[in-house]
């Protein structure tokens, strides 16, 4: 539930608005002048929005550097004039296979 109060009443009843806030889980706007311009919520739902948040970054960071690695690709093709660079696993496992055949015939 979320109840409007205004700055001069939060001032006057900030230990009523506490103890709603722990014992029920209440939100408050806080208001001046009719205009909302902040919230008092409970630490779990502070803690709840800043994990939401982060997770929203993250994600916001990992669609940019995947954005950022096609445009790499992209131009890697038009320098390569359309020619993709070598599958880089199946490049590594003959590397590896390679590695080991030499291994093989020192012993």
């Amino acid at each position: 539930m979320t109840t409007r109060i205004s700055s001069a009443e939060l001032h006057v009843q900030i230990g009523q608005v506490l103890t709603r806030i722990r014992r029920k889980g209440e939100r408050f706007v806080i208001e001046r002048r009719g205009v909302p311009v902040a919230a008092v919520v409970s630490i779990e739902d502070l803690r709840r929005i800043e994990f939401s948040y982060g997770r929203r970054l993250a994600r916001t960071e990992r669609l940019n550097a995947l954005a950022m690695a096609d445009a790499v690709r992209q131009s890697i093709l038009a320098e390569r004039n359309g020619v993709p660079l070598p599958n880089s696993t199946t490049l590594l496992s003959e590397l590896r296979e390679e590695r080991d055949r030499e291994l093989t015939g020192l012993r």
